[in-house]
């Protein structure tokens, strides 16, 4: 079952420029680095340290930037893969396992073209903890 919204997803074309823009005029924190596993273009989460509420910017080309996808945390993906497959949404990607942020994780392509990812991580996962700064 989806239990909560993890994060959004933006797309930005300069991902140093959008990390500044947060960091010092929003006072987010980052938090853990890498590579998109589909691009292999850099990700990063930053967090508002206030709220909790997390993003993830990937870097695209000019002209393809913009909300990229919104991820739900779940108890259970298989089974939500499962009832979103039965709901007419099979999953574009996934389920799978996703070691560097230690879950289990399925795409899809929902209501309107809305792309979707659910999440369960594992306990203690960095992508998890608030960063201290």
């Amino acid at each position: 079952m989806i239990t909560q919204l993890d994060h959004i997803a933006l797309g930005v074309e300069d991902i140093e420029a959008s990390i500044a823009f947060f960091t010092q005029k929003l006072n987010f924190r980052v938090g853990r680095r890498g590579t998109h596993m589909v691009s292999g273009r850099p990700i990063v989460f930053i967090w508002d340290p206030g709220t909790g509420t997390k993003f993830e910017l990937i870097e695209v080309d000019a002209g393809k930037g913009g909300v990229d996808h919104f991820a739900f945390r779940t108890d259970d993906v298989t089974a939500d893969c499962q009832a979103m497959s039965e709901g007419g949404y099979p999953p574009v990607r996934g389920p799978k396992r996703t070691e560097t942020a230690k879950m289990e994780t399925a795409h899809f392509v929902a209501h309107e073209g809305l792309k979707i990812q659910i999440c369960n991580y594992d306990e203690g996962a960095e992508d998890t903890i608030l960063p201290s700064s």
